[in-house]
């Protein structure tokens, strides 16, 4: 599965209206890096742990230094070779601006909960993501996921568990949370 769909109809699909934080002169303050934040996003589904090795590459590429040896390739393509036996799918839900990955959430579903992988024997998780991906595309890219959810999951929601307090994907859950935006317990 493959879409585009840009941050702007995935805010609106989720009940949030767009607003001046989120128009371009305010996006602009955040580029570095080559970002360009009028590229739009687009999302895919690779099954896992069958197709994951299609994303080795950018997935090391996009770990952070500080990151927990629970998000690298390795550690998860091993959890879902060995704990995805239970889960009704496993997943990688992976967004990317002009043909580069910038975010990966590795996630499987268990009955109606769309959890990350790993959550269950790990802590410490997160999306795998640059640390110089700005935190507007981070948001975007939980929005993706929020709306692809809601439109193609129907009657599931996102159970996340475990999140890295020190994380890139906490701070943004907790402020969707907040503004009773998504689908998080």
């Amino acid at each position: 599965n493959t879409a585009a769909l840009t941050p702007a109809d995935a805010m609106a699909s989720v009940g949030r209206d767009v607003s001046a934080k989120d128009s371009p002169a305010e996006r602009d303050r955040e580029l570095h890096h080559g970002f360009q934040k009028q590229r739009p996003l687009s999302w895919r589904i690779v099954e896992a742990p069958r197709d994951l090795e299609g994303l080795a590459g950018d997935w090391r590429e996009l770990l952070q230094d500080e990151a927990s040896p629970f998000q690298t390739f390795s550690w998860i393509r091993a959890w879902y070779r060995n704990y995805a036996d239970g889960a009704d799918a496993s997943f990688a839900f992976v967004v990317s601006a002009g043909g580069e990955t910038v975010a990966i959430f590795p996630c499987y579903r268990m009955g109606k909960q769309i959890r990350l992988a790993g959550d269950g024997v790990c802590d410490y998780q997160d999306l795998i993501v640059s640390r110089e991906t700005p935190d507007s595309v981070v948001e975007d890219s939980l929005r993706l996921l929020v709306a692809w959810v809601k439109r193609q999951r129907r009657g599931c929601h996102l159970f996340f568990e475990k999140l890295y307090s020190r994380g890139r994907l906490f701070p943004m859950v907790q402020r969707m949370r907040s503004g009773q935006e998504g689908l998080f317990l």
